[in-house]
């Protein structure tokens, strides 16, 4: 009996362990909104992510890339859905086995280039070659924030990796981060009452590659959050709810 009691308690304790594919994703490690409050957006609010790559198991990789989705909600491509890219800021390396060496480039990271821009890449546009291939030709928008390739396998968990204000990144982002990205309140003429972004793998282009171009699983993260209209956008959808309650009365 005693036996029994205590394999059911170590089958109890794996159950609630956590559990994951590979150990590979992505965390969001702080959220911050210039208003204050980062469940409710007004317009003209900025709200900021920082966000850490994983790869605790040493998962070997060939190719990361990684976006950011959901703000384009009817996915018509175009920026009116009252949440516009406002900016980022993006790793150069990933995975590192040294601190700066041995990982996987982002060539979203481009001050070798001397632009100055060191962030994200947002993608998204009316695609009429899509047509060809029987794709859609209308592609929502997006946030490219990590891209690379390597020949050789990348096997770093990110502990050695310098974050994008260069101290080491650490898995809870206490020191620092990969990657930060910011979006915008906007009065848009389709605001949606709910946004869920979504951080990682999920979205058109995206994906992480192993060994043999397997396709490997990736944890995604994503966050909700409402942005309210202008008080006069507010203004004329409730009397628009009114007038159509008067219609029916009718």
């Amino acid at each position: 009996m005693f036996r029994t009691v205590r394999n059911l308690g170590l089958v109890t304790a794996l159950l609630l362990l956590p559990m994951s594919a590979s150990a590979l994703g992505i965390s969001i490690t702080n959220v911050a909104s210039t208003g204050g409050n980062t469940n409710v957006l007004q317009v003209g609010d900025v709200i900021t992510f920082d966000l850490v790559l994983e790869n605790s198991t040493a998962t070997e990789i060939f190719a990361l890339g990684v976006g950011v989705d959901g703000y384009d909600s009817d996915l018509n491509g175009l920026a009116d859905n009252g949440l516009v890219l406002a900016g980022s800021n993006v790793a150069a390396r990933a995975f590192n086995i040294v601190p700066g060496f041995g990982g996987i480039n982002n060539i979203r990271y481009d001050a070798t280039g001397g632009t100055g821009v060191d962030g994200g890449v947002e993608l998204g546009f009316n695609n009429p070659f899509n047509a060809l291939f029987g794709l859609p030709t209308i592609e929502p928008l997006r946030v490219s924030i990590f891209d690379g390739i390597s020949l050789d396998p990348i096997t770093g968990d990110g502990s050695n990796d310098i974050g994008i204000n260069g101290g080491l990144v650490d898995a809870a982002g206490l020191v620092d981060v990969h990657l930060q990205i910011s979006f915008q309140a906007t009065a848009g003429a389709n605001v949606p009452a709910v946004h869920t972004l979504r951080f990682g793998d999920e979205s058109q282009g995206f994906g992480v590659i192993g060994d043999g171009g397997a396709i490997l699983d990736f944890t995604d993260a994503s966050y909700s959050f409402s942005v309210v209209p202008e008080p006069g956008t507010a203004l004329l959808m409730g009397l628009g709810l009114a007038g159509l309650a008067g219609i029916r009365r009718r």
